[in-house]
């Protein structure tokens, strides 16, 4: 009888252990099931999160919140890569729509695989006659993936100007010098001499700021892009320089400002290369 109790009392006790191990089993995969399902819908929001902070960039009416969202993808370029890459391949059937600011940030990233569908478009009798008149950004860009990365412009259409004004450029840039020069290299008038000499002693970040979209004065923000293309010598605004060919200059009906920018930014690039190039032979 005794024996008969001993047993029951033990099977109880494994009845209650079992109990607790089945109860502990489904807690864990509870709590397993909403760590995935947390992670999957979080990388559904941070990728619509992405997007919106694209489109903001690219197609926002305010300049502010512009300016927010590109200092936000440059400094996490790696998270809207692709994003940018299905963006320029939407272009394709619609080349004369793109957003110049879309092919700068290609230019910034310099992802290999932006430079099919940039190639596509200069290729595109119709863009580049319409597009490419005066400093054209998808020159700009292609100049800075053959001249700043491991890629080679291909083939192009020689007989459309656009393709030969990269020609023309990519050649240019290699003769580069990042040397400090004189303001009046670029520009010299009696609208504009003053302007220089009061600003060649400023600091480059007071120059940026006065190139940005906040001064009113066209005449000073071009001047200021002139200081920009003559003093450059290293990379440490490149970030501002990008923006500041984005925001352009309105009514430069010549292409003056952004071409000033430009060449700012090849001397930009250029030291970024050489610092590398150096570090890399250590």
């Amino acid at each position: 009888m005794i024996r008969v109790l001993i047993l029951l009392l033990d099977c109880g006790k494994s009845q209650k252990l079992y109990d607790i191990f089945v109860v502990k089993k489904m807690r864990i995969k509870y709590i397993l099931l909403t760590v995935i399902f947390c992670l999957v819908s979080g990388t559904g929001y941070a990728g619509n999160n992405e997007t919106m902070i694209l489109r903001q960039f690219l197609y926002s009416k305010s300049l502010n919140e512009q300016q927010k969202a590109f200092n936000l993808i440059v400094a996490n370029d790696s998270e809207y890569r692709q994003l940018v890459l299905a963006e320029l391949q939407s272009y394709s059937a619609k080349p004369n729509e793109i957003p110049d600011a879309l092919i700068y940030l290609a230019a910034f990233i310099k992802d290999q695989r932006y430079v099919q569908p940039l190639v596509k478009l200069i290729n595109n009798a119709n863009y580049s006659e319409d597009h490419c008149i005066y400093s054209c950004p998808i020159v700009f860009s292609l100049v800075v993936f053959n001249s700043f990365s491991a890629y080679v412009v291909p083939a192009l259409d020689d007989k459309l100007t656009a393709v030969q004004d990269l020609k023309s450029e990519i050649g240019r840039v290699k003769d580069i010098s990042i040397k400090p020069e004189n303001a009046s290299k670029y520009a010299t008038g009696p609208g504009i001499d003053k302007m220089l000499h009061d600003m060649e002693t400023l600091p480059i970040s007071d120059i940026i700021k006065i190139a940005g979209p906040e001064t009113a004065d066209g005449k000073k923000r071009m001047a200021a892009a002139v200081i920009l293309q003559s003093r450059t010598t290293n990379d440490k605004y490149l970030k501002e320089l990008y923006w500041l060919a984005i925001t352009n200059l309105q009514n430069d009906t010549s292409g003056e400002y952004r071409n000033a920018i430009h060449w700012a930014i090849y001397k930009t690039e250029t030291y970024k290369k050489l610092m590398n190039e150096h570090l890399s032979h250590k």
